[in-house]
């Protein structure tokens, strides 16, 4: 037996565990003093600032990629587009590169700032109101992080915006009725989030064209007038608690090409008016309360996929939806449908507004 005293290992031990903490690397801020001073800069000084305070909140040090950070040379820093003449930033693009942290309120220096891209990272926290202040910012995707909490107001004032993506997020709370003034944007991501409340402002939105909202918690009715917008082509409104009836004037809305509303709580009968979606190539229905026949309208439907499963429309006696002979031809055509678990109708609604009936 060794006469080696028991206290040594024990002292060894911390001793190496001490070392090791020693060794281990601090986290490496870049001192924005010193980058945005330093002689060659070709960015105005809050501009480089603004950029060092998102590298240093989002553990810079860990990013997959911060090539050129630091150096003088600011358009050879990974993700960063700059106009070098004037000195400013145009585009902060690093989406899935490993930023972990927040989002830090000095953003709102970049004015010149087109496009904020972040998406797939691990952003926490709240989407600071500040980003708001960007007014050349045309592109904003913060989508696929761990982001909390209200949208900001203060986003509804970004005038130039045309594409918004916040999907994948941890946001709650309402729509704000200051999106009513985001007259430019054209792409709104929101799904899979926990926001509620109504979608009716979506309809003072004229430029929309691609609106994917599901999987959140809103309520209320579908908007009529969201049949007016001009430009519409993808209309997903589904896995929410959405009520009431389909509206007739969605009929009016003939760019539209997939209409999903799937897994809501819509109820009366289908509106005939869809027929006149001359462009539609998914009718996604199913997982809600619908009821009566299928309107002989909707032959004139080029659909690819036609679902209407899990409602109260009449049926067959195996649960199928059953399909009047006037659509069993254009039916039998369609490569995709999914038409079963159909259970006996209880009227809980009138059928929907008439088809001039497109106001709010």
């Amino acid at each position: 037996m060794s006469n080696q005293p028991r206290g040594v290992p024990l002292l060894l031990c911390a001793l190496l565990v001490g070392a090791l903490a020693v060794a281990a690397p601090a986290r490496a801020n870049l001192s924005a003093s010193a980058v945005c001073t330093q002689p060659g800069m070709n960015l105005q000084i809050e501009q480089c600032f603004a950029l060092i305070s998102l590298y240093n909140s989002t553990r810079g040090d860990s990013w997959s990629n911060r090539s050129g950070w630091g150096s003088a040379d600011a358009g050879s820093w990974f993700g960063i587009s700059i106009n070098p003449v004037a000195g400013t930033v145009l585009a902060v693009e690093l989406p899935a590169n490993n930023l972990e942290g927040i989002l830090p309120s000095q953003l709102d220096a970049l004015t010149s700032l087109q496009s904020l891209l972040l998406a797939d990272n691990r952003i926490a926290d709240r989407i600071p109101a500040s980003l708001g202040s960007l007014p050349a910012l045309r592109n904003l995707d913060l989508s696929g992080n761990f982001l909390i909490g209200a949208l900001p107001t203060q986003l509804g004032e970004l005038a130039q915006l045309r594409s918004l993506a916040l999907d994948g997020n941890r946001l709650d709370g309402a729509l704000p009725a200051s999106f009513g003034q985001l007259d430019q944007l054209e792409t709104l991501f929101l799904f899979d989030n926990q926001l509620s409340g109504s979608i009716n402002v979506l309809a003072e939105m004229p430029a929309l064209r691609l609106v994917l909202i599901g999987g959140n918690e809103f309520s209320g009715g579908i908007p009529p007038a969201l049949g007016l917008l001009p430009q519409i082509e993808l209309l997903f409104l589904d896995r929410n608690a959405l009520g009431g009836p389909i509206p007739a004037c969605l009929g009016r809305a003939t760019t539209l090409q997939a209409l999903v509303l799937f897994d809501n709580e819509l109820e009366g009968t289908l509106p005939a008016t869809l027929g006149n979606l001359s462009r539609l190539d998914t009718l996604s229905l199913g997982q809600n309360r619908l009821r009566g026949s299928l309107p002989d309208t909707l032959s004139a439907l080029p659909l690819e996929f036609f679902g209407i499963d899990t409602n109260r429309l009449d049926a067959e006696p195996n649960g199928f939806a059953r399909i009047p002979p006037a659509l069993q031809a254009w039916f039998a055509g369609i490569p995709s449908t999914s038409i079963a678990a159909q259970t006996p109708a209880i009227t809980l609604h009138e059928d929907g507004f008439e088809a001039s009936d497109c106001a709010l």
